[in-house]
């Protein structure tokens, strides 16, 4: 289903000729509730790449959250929001939180309870009263070098740098190999695919994706237990057979 910024004539255009990079996020998007991608979706992402059109993901986990056979599967990685990207084992993006900006935010933290977990991609908060605003007061201590990302309700919240996102690790990806932003199609569940999704030259939410994501979506796909991401990706994508078929 076409819902937002483009007629489906334009997008279906698009998506025939000129789609060179699909890039995804993995936890309740691609991955199904058991944390694993079925054989018809890796059928799906192999049928892609033979056909030159590279596979990417962008995941809120770190580096080392996923292993070498499910990396095998895709041609590059955004890692940690946007912090990192990896084109295999090398790394091509790094935005990263300096320690010379934390002695306010540490203080700020320590003093009110709030237990944090630093890590040089992000800074987690793991640990706080429950009566507290952890989320303003983290906000009245960050730096301009920073921001906040609030995830699932105000449950998870991250620190990140202010240039790391989803959308900038993938601009780094198709930068190094000369993909247009208009060339890219995109998959998200969570207000932080959000930009992500607005990014790229095409934008989809599986079903499972609360309103506001879907809002910011041009498609709206079957859900991560119905290989939503591949299905619309054979019927978008792939449906005009070519001679790497």
């Amino acid at each position: 289903m076409c819902i937002g910024r483009l007629s489906e004539n334009t997008v279906g255009v698009r998506m025939q000729k000129n789609i060179k990079m699909v890039v995804t996020d993995l936890d309740n998007t691609l991955l199904n509730n058991s944390s694993e991608i079925s054989d018809y979706t890796k059928s799906i992402l192999a049928r892609c790449r033979r056909r030159g059109i590279k596979i990417a993901y962008a995941t809120a986990r770190d580096a080392g959250a996923t292993d070498r056979a499910m990396n095998a599967l895709f041609d590059g990685a955004v890692c940690s929001n946007g912090a990192q990207a990896y084109i295999g084992d090398a790394l091509i993006h790094s935005r990263v939180v300096s320690p010379a900006h934390l002695h306010g935010l540490l203080a700020a933290a320590e003093e009110a309870g709030i237990e944090l977990d630093i890590e040089p991609e992000r800074i987690l908060v793991i640990d706080a009263d429950e009566s507290l605003d952890a989320a303003a007061i983290i906000r009245r201590h960050l730096p301009e070098e920073l921001h906040l990302l609030v995830r699932e309700q105000g449950l998870v919240l991250v620190v990140l740098h202010r240039e790391a996102s989803k959308s900038g690790g993938t601009a780094a990806l198709a930068a190094h190999w000369g993909i247009a932003p208009a060339e890219i199609a995109a998959f998200g569940d969570d207000t932080i695919d959000i930009d992500l999704l607005a990014y790229c030259g095409i934008g989809v939410a599986v079903a499972n994706a609360p309103a506001q994501v879907k809002a910011a979506a041009d498609f709206i796909c079957g859900s991560n237990e119905e290989d939503g991401v591949a299905r619309w990706i054979e019927e978008h994508v792939l449906s005009i057979p070519t001679k790497r078929d």
